[in-house]
């Protein structure tokens, strides 16, 4: 018996159906590649673009691409969800519905001629099989062993999402090199460092979801990782609310998870007095304009977000803690910690902050 080549096999199925739908749909100016986008929506009127990238494995990139084009060509419209303004809700228009029909009969007349010569239950088999062999494959991809590494896990926390039980894993590797940073060992991975069993946290999540209701990524620096994204989308599969603290550093990156709708919300950890954060993170003259960027998009976009704040007798005195709250001046809550001060000087230092952060809360601990 001949041995099959999947992979060529996979291959020439596509490019022929590509070339099959292509032709078939010149008189209507649509093609093969925006065409599951406008039934997606077509049979689920409202549907984001976030949803679409997750039933069909699409990046964001190629999502609003064939988007944007079938909005030109007065198929689909885009409006904003009443419940989150941050999301869209796509909608199929009198043109799209009126071609519909013709699309679902081409689509039909291709599964035909495919399996022309087929008896019905070779075609119930090949169904089945390939059905199997789509949803192996959409598993593997929405969510790799490979996709990201944690190192170590929390399994409860009361303080990182306000008013939900959160459980919070670490990542590895940071940007900075911060002296009184709580967790030096995810700075400078060690080559024996392990980390924690994928099977392990997705049996962890699977199991907890009634008495768990967020997912909370903390470091290490969680934004150096781009492939971070699939396990964001995977948390939000499964239910729970997603988190991210960070050091606002990476803004682009948080930006475009916070727009696919993969995070509820951020603790951005601050460091220093906007003037001389070099002191601090372990880099020299370092800008921080990108951390000046993270802050506005939060703070226009009406994100959910919160400030952290840890004080230390090395690097914050009156005159830093004024410079921090003239910079950040807002009704943001800060949450406040003591990394080795005496209460009286934290007191103190905690009430000149609160001068501009009036929503500020004092946590006994690190986080």
């Amino acid at each position: 018996m001949k041995q099959n080549d999947l992979f060529m096999d996979s291959s020439i199925l596509y490019r022929s159906t590509q070339k099959f739908f292509d032709k078939k749909l010149q008189p209507f100016q649509l093609t093969y590649a925006q065409l599951p986008v406008l039934i997606m929506v077509y049979e689920n009127e409202g549907i984001s673009m976030q949803e679409i990238a997750s039933q069909g494995l699409y990046d964001k990139g190629t999502i609003t691409k064939n988007v944007q084009k079938l909005e030109t060509l007065h198929y689909l419209h885009v409006v904003s969800s009443n419940k989150d303004k941050r999301s869209k809700e796509l909608y199929t228009t009198r043109k799209a519905k009126e071609i519909m029909s013709h699309v679902y009969e081409i689509r039909r007349d291709w599964w035909k001629q495919l399996n022309a010569e087929m008896t019905k239950a070779d075609i119930e088999q090949f169904s089945q099989y390939f059905m199997h062999v789509c949803e192996k494959s959409k598993k593997l991809m929405e969510f790799s062993q490979e996709s990201v590494k944690f190192y170590k896990h929390q399994k409860v926390n009361l303080n990182m999402f306000p008013n939900h039980i959160s459980t919070v894993f670490y990542t590895g590797g940071c940007n900075f090199q911060c002296k009184h940073c709580p967790n030096p060992d995810l700075v400078f991975i060690k080559q024996n460092m392990v980390e924690i069993p994928m099977e392990y946290i997705k049996s962890f999540l699977t199991k907890r979801k009634k008495n768990i209701q967020a997912i909370c990524i903390s470091g290490g620096e969680p934004c150096i990782h781009d492939n971070l994204s699939s396990f964001l989308s995977y948390g939000k599969q499964l239910g729970y609310k997603m988190c991210i603290r960070t050091n606002g550093s990476y803004p682009y990156t948080l930006i475009d998870w916070i727009e696919e709708g993969l995070l509820d919300y951020v603790i951005l950890d601050i460091k220093q007095s906007n003037t001389c954060y070099s002191d601090i993170i372990g880099m020299e003259d370092y800008d921080v304009s990108n951390i000046n960027q993270t802050i506005n998009y939060l703070q226009t976009s009406h994100f959910p977000f919160s400030y952290q704040l840890a004080l230390s007798k090395e690097f914050h005195n009156e005159k830093r803690i004024m410079e921090i709250g003239k910079w950040l001046q807002s009704d943001v809550e800060m949450r406040l910690s003591s990394i080795d001060l005496d209460q009286e000087e934290f007191n103190k230092l905690s009430t000149i902050l609160k001068q501009y952060l009036p929503n500020l809360k004092i946590q006994g601990d690190i986080l």
